[in-house]
């Protein structure tokens, strides 16, 4: 008898003491660091993600944002991919427009019953080419940055002056005096100013036009997707299963004609020493740079590069002009280009509604403003519907006036191969290895693959 209750006893020790352990474990898990906390890994303004997470705490009590500023270089997406293979990822993250196809497994779209009070027809025709896959929406933006023109005025007045001084003949000196003293709005006129600003020495370039040409210039595939919308082609095929850049196509004038192949001719011609475009080689180094410097008039740019150069180049100034058209005469046919960053929610969250709430608030007007003019971007949304005349479009806003024109390009699941494939297209012509209907031809094929690779 004294034995079955000296074993009761234990066992009731035993069973406190369990009991005890449970509720340590239980209380463990109520303090999880993480419980009651959305991760947000983005590229803008710490500041400015603070006055976005006081918005939404204040909406959904007992809920924190933490956000992470990241970094976007070649590290970023490897750096993303481990910390969700680790269950240590955030739970809304930022990526590039041309990313969104590419990690849509990697993300949750917003449900339907969400969906319906989203309208993409207020975004820029891009958001929803970028956002909108298989009837679902897997990201929203908050900003757009068209493809842009920086130029150096006062090296342009310095040039200008110079060139003047060295025409004889008074026409000529008015001729090159209205040229250089009116930004050109088409092609032919900028080829026209760059070439007058081009200073060379022998075959050397002391000061270039414009940085264009070459696979090092920045965003040198964007520049050419820019000259491929423009002049018409058709870069991927509309079930994105194909790249056909290479590929004639019938003109209005029942004509077949290769416009891949001749935007690509045209761009290189400016890096070509035996070409009348010649304005640019590699030898004056990284164009944003030389820029900076003085070594350059013009370059194609976003607000990342201002970003750049205003941390880099304080004291430096420059203005900005909207890029070149083909046409001039017709604004059905003004074809700018664009690119932006969105912010997706993480299939490993264990909050989705929570974290699409968050993202659904910021794409909208108000948080949209407050992140973007943290950064120098532009709205994502669509504010007006006109198509002015190229000589109606107000030049000291080029953003403003480009972001109902422009395009974007959707790149499969491998943008970044993608874009190697159009900068080898543009080295192989630059080397004279091959003409450019050989090398868009090796291209095609390398992207086509890319393109229907069903594996990573």
């Amino acid at each position: 008898m004294k034995k079955t209750k000296k074993f009761l006893g234990y066992f009731l020790i035993a069973m406190i003491f369990m009991v005890g352990l449970s509720g340590c474990t239980k209380k463990k898990v109520a303090t999880d660091p993480n419980a009651n906390k959305l991760v947000v890994w983005g590229f803008e303004d710490e500041d400015a993600w603070k006055e976005i997470a006081e918005e939404f705490t204040s909406k959904n009590k007992g809920y924190d944002i933490v956000y992470k500023r990241q970094i976007l270089n070649s590290e970023y997406e490897i750096k993303l991919l481990n910390s969700i293979l680790s269950s240590e990822g955030p739970d809304v993250w930022e990526m590039p427009n041309d990313w969104i196809y590419r990690h849509s497994q990697k993300l949750i779209p917003l449900s339907e019953k969400d969906s319906a009070d989203i309208n993409l027809d207020s975004f820029l025709p891009i958001v929803k080419q970028s956002v909108f896959i298989n009837n679902k929406i897997y990201a929203l933006t908050t900003n757009s940055q068209p493809l842009v023109i920086l130029y150096n005025e006062d090296l342009i007045e310095k040039r200008t002056d110079e060139i003047i001084d060295s025409l004889g003949q008074e026409d000529a000196r008015d001729s090159a005096r209205s040229l250089l003293n009116n930004f050109p709005l088409t092609w032919d006129e900028f080829t026209e100013y760059t070439k007058l600003l081009t200073k060379k020495n022998g075959a050397n370039i002391e000061i270039s036009g414009v940085a264009l040409g070459t696979d090092k210039v920045t965003f040198s595939n964007d520049i050419l997707y820019l000259l491929m919308y423009q002049n018409g082609t058709d870069i991927v095929s509309d079930n994105f299963e194909l790249a056909t850049f290479n590929l004639a196509k019938e003109t209005p004038k029942v004509t077949t004609e290769f416009p891949g192949r001749r935007a690509l001719e045209f761009y290189t011609s400016f890096s070509n020493p035996k070409s009348p475009n010649y304005t640019w080689n590699d030898s004056l180094g990284n164009n944003i740079d030389a820029f900076a410097n003085g070594k350059v008039a013009t370059i194609f740019a976003y607000a990342d590069t201002e970003n750049y150069l205003k941390q880099k180049y304080p004291a430096f100034s420059y203005n900005k002009a909207a890029v070149p058209q083909l046409y001039s005469d017709d604004p059905a046919k003004i074809t700018d280009y664009a690119k932006f960053y969105a912010y997706g929610v993480s299939n490993q969250t264990d909050k989705p509604e929570l974290a699409w709430a968050l993202v659904k608030m910021i794409s909208g007007e108000s948080s949209s403003a407050t992140l973007n003019s943290s950064m120098g971007y532009s709205s994502s949304q669509a504010i007006k519907d006109q198509e002015p005349a190229l000589t109606e479009r107000d030049q000291s806003n080029p953003e403003s006036i480009e972001l109902l024109t422009s395009r974007t390009l959707i790149k499969g699941r491998y943008p970044v191969d993608f874009d190697n494939a159009i900068k080898n297209a543009i080295t192989e012509v630059n080397r004279g290895v091959q003409d450019s209907g050989s090398a868009l031809n090796a291209a095609a094929n390398t992207i086509t693959q890319l393109l229907t690779k069903n594996t990573w």
